[in-house]
């Protein structure tokens, strides 16, 4: 083989290589992918409001595809903000890391929103919700016995989607 295909051979790997763990992905704070893939959802979301059972059915797509990617990015976001030793910039860290994840779920309230209710407003878009959450539920309870999984929603990366989508349940006077 000669110099000039073993030099593009090599590079070709390096590139495959470079693409397959991470590229430019790679190089940015966990905070910065986590609101990245706030920006997904956010996507999936305003596309579901006109049809709520394929937006639900793409939202929990991308969790199961994203889902352990945002969990390990919200892992490192702690890590790292908690191996700051000074207060200061401890504190000065986490609120960056607060402001910059905030920015894209506030952007993203009204269609978020609008979504849940899209999806309240459809039958068949309700009965998928109730059963996927159902079904979570019941994962947690597993995991988690006899706390039945309070408070653990809330700690997981994206909650704030499915929170806002989950049935409200209104009390009657």
């Amino acid at each position: 083989m000669s110099r000039k295909w073993k030099l593009v051979l090599g590079i070709s790997l390096f590139a495959a290589t470079y693409l397959y763990w991470g590229g430019p992905q790679r190089s940015k704070a966990p905070d910065q992918k986590l609101a990245a893939q706030y920006g997904e959802l956010c996507k999936i979301a305003k596309n579901g409001i006109s049809e709520p059972h394929q937006g639900l059915q793409d939202l929990f797509g991308y969790y199961g595809k994203s889902g352990p990617n945002m969990l390990k990015n919200f892992g490192d976001l702690l890590v790292m903000i908690e191996r700051i030793e000074d207060d200061g910039a401890h504190d000065k860290r986490a609120a960056l890391a607060s402001k910059r994840m905030s920015k894209v779920l506030i952007k993203c309230e009204r269609t978020f929103e609008a979504f849940a209710v899209a999806v309240q407003s459809d039958e068949k878009a309700s009965e998928l919700l109730e059963a996927k959450l159902t079904r979570f539920a019941r994962t947690l309870e597993i995991l988690f016995p006899g706390r039945r999984g309070e408070g653990v929603m809330q700690l997981l990366p994206g909650s704030t989607v499915m929170t806002e989508l989950a049935p409200r349940r209104l009390e009657v006077p």
